[in-house]
């Protein structure tokens, strides 16, 4: 609230994100002053806290699904890491994860393969050319 007072807007970024027990805290605060019984009050808190972080996904050990965390693998419950799930294999070494796009070493290898590739009116370009333009090499 201090923030929406403070910019006059609403804001929808990194800044804006807090946690369950944040929540929990707020909702609290609020039930206090409601007309409502201390066991229903409880029971909204319950299902308040029972709020799963983003990365977590969907499911849970007693609810496995396919898209969150615990799976069932062959009737057997397994806990998968869902980062490492949504992440490409390379196909040079497929026991390897792909490396993110804006890496430093794919980025190294994008600007030497680019070097590598150019060509100056239909020819490509010499080892002795290439080494002297780049920096790296």
């Amino acid at each position: 609230m201090d923030r929406l007072n403070k910019d006059h807007r609403s804001k929808r970024n990194a800044e804006n994100n807090f946690k369950t027990e944040d929540y929990v805290k707020e909702l609290k605060e609020i039930l206090k002053h409601q007309d409502l019984n201390e066991e229903l009050c409880d029971q909204i808190i319950e299902m308040v806290s029972r709020r799963r972080r983003y990365d977590q996904g969907p499911g849970s050990e007693k609810s496995p699904t396919p898209y969150g965390s615990y799976r069932l693998v062959d009737g057997v419950l397994k806990h998968v890491n869902l980062i490492d799930e949504m992440r490409g294999r390379c196909s040079v070494y497929p026991d390897e994860f792909r490396a993110p796009k804006q890496s430093y070493t794919a980025e190294l290898f994008n600007l030497l393969n680019d070097l590598n590739n150019l060509t100056i009116k239909g020819e490509k370009i010499t080892v002795e050319e290439k080494r002297k333009g780049c920096c790296i090499c």
